[in-house]
């Protein structure tokens, strides 16, 4: 990848290139963990019934699910909203 120098350059070569290494990791990138908040507020601004998520949130603060990660949320929220009332 190329970054090119934006400054005021007056001699006639042009501007100045230089090239940047992408980084790599050789360990696979874990999913990063949420607060059970956070993924409601992400819910929230999806527009979710609000009701919905109130229950939502009751549900997993009582069974101790505190933090998780995005996936493992959305899974719960699926089933949760699956559930018959």
């Amino acid at each position: 990848m190329a970054i090119y120098d934006s400054t005021d350059d007056t001699s006639v070569s042009g501007p100045t290139v230089t090239t940047v290494n992408a980084l790599t990791t050789s360990a696979p990138l874990e999913a990063s963990s949420m607060t059970l908040d956070e993924f409601c507020y992400l819910l929230a601004n999806k527009k979710i019934n609000t009701a919905m998520l109130g229950g939502f949130h009751y549900s997993q603060t009582k069974a101790g699910k505190n933090k998780a990660t995005e996936t493992e949320f959305n899974s719960a929220f699926i089933a949760f909203s699956s559930k018959p009332v």
